[in-house]
C-alpha cells in the first residue's frame, strides 16, 4: 500500500511527465478501459523504477572480446557471432565468492547491450515484420537465455556443469511499458530478487535510451543433475555490501509476496476450485440468451471462441535443444508469443495488435527432442478492442494423444478499432477459458 501511495504521489507530481508516458501508440482508440489501461501500466512503471537495481558504471566490468565469446547467451543465440557484432556485456567489479552458501544480487548482475542502432544484423533480427517496433518473441527468447545464466551464477557454477539443472517454471507478469523501437540499442539487465530453499526469481529489466520500456520476472528451479525429481538447495539470498540494501529488502518482500500469490491463484484456478455465483449467472446467461448471440453472429458482432482458434504442429529438432537435452523454453516462448498474436491479428481483421502484457507462462512438461509440439491459440475474452489471448502447447503422440506442456496468457490492443467482435462460449470447456480469460483481464484492469 505504501509503494502505490508513493507511486500516486509521484505520479501527481510528474504530471506533465505522465503525458509522455502513453502506453505503446498514440494512435490508440482512447475507451475508458484503455484508460485504465494505460493508468496501471503508468503506475506499475513507476513503482517498479523505484526498486530497480541501478549500478553505477564505475562498479561495471566490461567483459573483454575472449570472455563474450564464451558467454552463453552470445554461443547459443547469435551462433554467426563475430566482433563485428559488438555485443557489450557487463557484470559487478565486487563480486563476493568467499562463502558459497551464501550469494548477492551483485553477484550475478549482468547487463546486455544489444547495439540495434548501428548493427544492421542484429537489428534485422529484433524487428517485426510490419513496423520498425521490436519482434517480442525474439525478445522472450533472449530473456530466457539470460534469465538462466544468472541462476547459475547464483548457484556458483556454469551452466553445463553437471551437479545443478536450474530450469523455468514460469514467466510471470511481464509488463510492456511502451513501444520498443529498432533503432534504439536494447539494454536488458538482469539480477536475483528473491531465493528460496530450491527456487530462484530472477528480474530483468529492458531499457533504450535509459527509459524502462518493460520488465519480466523469471521463476527458475533448481533440481539435482543426476536425480531431477530431487530439488537442489540454492545459496541464500544476502544484502551486505550492497548499494540500496533497502530496496534490496523490498524486491525480496515482493519476491516472497509473489510466491505466496502464485500458491492461492493456484489453488482458486478453475481447475482445482468451481465457479463463483456470479460467474454461474454470467455463462448462464449466454446459454439462456441464445438467439440473442446467435443473431449477434450474423451481425459479426460476436464469435464462438472456437471459432478463433489459430494452431499449428511443429516437430522439434536437436538445434533446439538447450544443454540438458530437452527444448529451449525460449524457443517455446517465441513460438507461443508470435501464435497468440497471430490469433489476435486475424480476430483484428489485420489492425496490428500491440502486446501490452504477458500473465504467465507456464512450464508444465519438459520437451524431448523429436516431440511434435501443437501450438493453440485462442481468443478467450474480449472488452472493446482489449483481447485476452491463451496460448496451450501440447506434446502430440503418433496416436494423436495430447499431454499438455505449456500455456500462455497474453493481453492484446488492438490500436485503431472501436469495438472488436466479443467471444462467445458454447461448451462447459469454452466457459472455462471464457472465465479464466475474464479473471485474468479484470485483474489487469481493475
Amino acid at each position: 500500500m505504501k509503494a502505490l501511495l508513493k507511486g500516486t504521489q509521484y505520479l501527481y507530481k510528474q504530471s506533465q511527465s505522465f503525458k509522455s508516458l502513453q502506453f505503446q501508440s498514440k494512435r490508440l482508440f482512447n475507451s475508458q478501459e484503455i484508460q485504465f489501461l494505460q493508468l496501471k501500466s503508468n503506475m506499475h512503471k513507476v513503482q517498479h523504477n523505484e526498486i530497480v537495481m541501478r549500478v553505477k558504471d564505475e562498479d561495471l566490468r566490461l567483459l573483454t572480446e575472449e570472455e563474450n565469446r564464451r558467454q552463453p547467451i552470445i554461443k547459443n543465440f547469435f551462433t554467426t557471432m563475430n566482433e563485428d557484432f559488438n555485443i557489450k556485456i557487463y557484470e559487478h567489479k565486487n563480486i563476493n565468492h568467499e562463502d558459497k552458501n551464501v550469494s548477492y544480487p551483485r553477484n550475478s548482475f549482468y547487463k546486455v547491450v544489444f547495439p540495434l542502432e548501428k548493427n544492421t544484423m542484429i537489428r534485422d533480427r529484433f524487428t517485426n515484420y510490419f513496423s520498425d517496433g521490436l519482434r517480442y518473441g525474439r525478445i522472450l527468447e533472449v530473456l530466457d537465455y539470460i534469465a538462466a545464466y544468472i541462476s547459475y551464477r547464483h548457484c556458483y557454477t556454469d551452466i553445463g556443469q553437471r551437479h545443478v539443472t536450474n530450469v523455468t517454471a514460469c514467466v510471470d507478469n511481464m509488463n510492456f511499458y511502451s513501444q520498443m523501437k529498432n533503432d534504439k540499442d536494447l539494454e536488458v539487465q538482469g539480477y536475483i530478487t528473491y531465493a528460496g530453499t530450491s527456487s530462484m526469481e530472477i528480474q530483468l529489466d529492458l531499457f533504450q535510451e535509459g527509459d524502462l520500456k518493460a520488465s519480466a520476472s523469471f521463476l527458475m528451479v533448481a533440481r539435482d543433475a543426476n536425480d531431477r525429481s530431487k530439488s537442489y538447495p540454492v545459496p541464500a539470498l544476502k544484502f551486505d555490501g550492497e548499494q540500496d540494501v533497502q530496496k534490496c529488502q523490498l524486491r525480496e518482500h515482493l519476491g516472497v509476496k509473489n510466491t505466496i500469490k502464485r500458491k492461492k491463484e493456484k489453488l482458486e484456478s478453475l481447475q482445482n476450485k468451481p465457479p463463483s455465483q456470479q460467474e454461474i449467472f454470467e455463462i448462464h446467461q449466454f446459454f439462456s440468451n441464445k438467439n440473442q448471440f446467435l443473431a449477434e453472429q450474423r451481425d459479426q458482432q460476436s464469435i464462438q471462441i472456437s471459432s478463433t482458434t489459430f494452431d499449428k504442429n511443429l516437430l522439434m529438432h536437436r538445434q533446439d535443444r538447450n544443454i540438458h537435452g530437452n527444448i529451449f523454453g525460449g524457443h517455446l516462448m517465441r513460438e507461443a508469443m508470435e501464435m497468440g498474436w497471430l490469433a489476435a491479428l486475424i480476430h483484428s481483421k489485420g489492425d496490428y495488435p500491440l502486446t501490452c502484457h504477458v500473465d504467465d507462462f507456464q512450464f508444465l512438461k519438459p520437451v524431448a527432442v523429436g516431440s511434435i509440439i501443437n501450438f493453440e491459440a485462442k481468443i478467450g475474452y474480449v472488452v472493446k478492442n482489449i483481447m485476452q489471448v491463451v496460448v496451450n502447447c501440447s506434446i502430440v503422440d503418433t496416436n494423436k494423444c495430447r499431454t499438455k506442456s505449456n500455456d500462455l496468457n497474453i493481453t492484446l490492443v488492438a490500436p485503431k478499432t472501436v469495438q472488436l467482435p466479443k467471444v462467445i462460449p458454447y461448451s462447459y470447456e469454452e466457459a472455462m477459458i471464457y472465465l479464466d480469460c475474464k479473471r485474468r483481464l479484470d485483474k489487469l484492469l481493475f
